[in-house]
C-alpha cells in the first residue's frame, strides 16, 4: 500500500498523533483505508475508511464500512483515544443501533478488529431477518385485511 498523504494533530496533552491515508497497489482493487500512528510511527489503529480529529473533545472519528449483505451496506462509528484505545459504543448509521466495543489495549484491538467487525455484521444480519420477517407478516395482514374489504365492497 502507497501513502497518499499524513497529517499530525497535535493535542492539548501535548501528544502527536498522525492519520495516514493508504491506498492500495492492486491493478484490480482502488481501496483506500486510514490508520492512526503516534509519534515514534506506530500503529495505533486498524485499518478502517476513515478517520477524523475531534478537536474538541479530543478524539478521533473512525468511521468504517460494514456489508451486511449483498445490497445492504452501512458504517460503523465510535470514538478511539490518542492511545488507539476505543471509547464508548460504537453506532451503525441504517439500524441506529448500539453496540458494544470494549478492548483492554491496542494491540487487542488491532488483533481482534476483524472479528468485532463480523461478530457484529451477525448480530446486524439477525436483527435485519427479524425486522424483514415482521415486516413481511404485517404485509401479509394488510393485503389480507384490503383483499377482504374489497370483497366486501362487491
Amino acid at each position: 500500500m502507497d501513502v497518499i498523504r499524513e497529517k499530525e494533530y497535535e493535542l492539548a496533552n501535548g501528544t502527536k498523533v498522525t492519520i495516514v491515508t493508504l491506498k492500495a497497489n492492486d491493478k484490480d482493487s482502488k481501496r483506500t483505508c486510514e490508520i492512526l500512528v503516534d509519534s515514534k510511527r506506530n500503529i495505533i489503529s486498524p485499518e478502517v475508511k476513515s478517520i477524523s480529529f475531534d478537536q474538541e473533545h479530543q478524539m478521533f472519528l473512525i468511521k468504517d464500512k460494514l456489508a451486511i449483505d449483498e445490497y445492504l451496506t452501512g458504517s460503523i462509528y465510535y470514538y478511539i483515544n490518542e492511545r488507539g484505545i476505543p471509547l464508548g459504543m460504537c453506532f451503525f448509521d441504517i439500524l441506529n443501533g448500539m453496540y458494544s466495543i470494549d478492548f483492554k489495549n491496542v494491540e487487542e484491538f488491532k488483533s481482534n478488529y476483524f472479528n468485532f467487525k463480523l461478530n457484529i455484521v451477525k448480530q446486524i444480519r439477525e436483527e435485519v431477518e427479524r425486522k424483514r420477517s415482521v415486516d413481511l407478516e404485517n404485509i401479509k395482514t394488510m393485503a389480507l385485511y384490503k383483499k377482504r374489504v374489497d370483497e366486501s365492497e362487491n
